[in-house]
């Protein structure tokens, strides 16, 4: 007769999770290409967004609106990409900022530096370029530029983006 038999099937169960646990493990040597990131260069520097907790594309549509948000943060700054058209989000450039049909259609750019400063892009006229190269069911790829302004600082002109990242829907 086990006198313990909890002990026994608390063993067993404990084995079994900590089995689970090292076979979802996996080494990692550097960035992979499931690694999600946004990068761009803000006057010349370099920010960057790489906490895989924080990169994610949103999608909605209300009615004929469409849009697609994309967000990127970290403890010190953080980034959105806003796309909006009259017809469902799809691998293609997006600019501008009109009502086309009663839909909303071109982009936004927001970006908060460290200083805590909130930088936008103009909705009258903007040199805003978003385009998406890649949409799967669980990703959202593509690149970015533009001219962001906030009232009494120097425009900030972002050059050379990029994003990949995972999709919340």
């Amino acid at each position: 007769m086990n006198r313990f038999p909890m002990v026994r099937t608390s063993a067993f169960a404990t084995s079994i999770m900590c089995l689970a646990l090292f076979a979802g493990c996996k080494s990692s040597t550097g960035p992979s290409s499931s690694t999600y990131s946004a990068t761009f260069s803000a006057n010349g520097s370099t920010v960057q967004y790489t906490a895989q907790s924080s990169l994610l594309a949103a999608f909605g549509q209300a009615s004929t609106q469409y849009d697609c948000i994309v967000s990127a943060f970290d403890a010190s700054s953080n980034l959105s990409l806003q796309m909006y058209d009259g017809s469902a989000i799809t691998a293609k450039a997006y600019s501008g900022y009109n009502f086309v049909g009663g839909a909303l259609v071109g982009v936004l750019i927001v970006y908060q530096d460290a200083a805590g400063v909130v930088y936008r892009s103009g909705s009258v006229t903007t040199d805003a370029l978003i385009t998406v190269t890649q949409i799967t069911s669980t990703t959202l790829r593509g690149t970015f530029q533009g001219t962001v302004k906030s009232a009494g600082h120097a425009n900030v002109a972002i050059t050379n983006g990029t994003f990949y990242v995972k999709r919340a829907n």
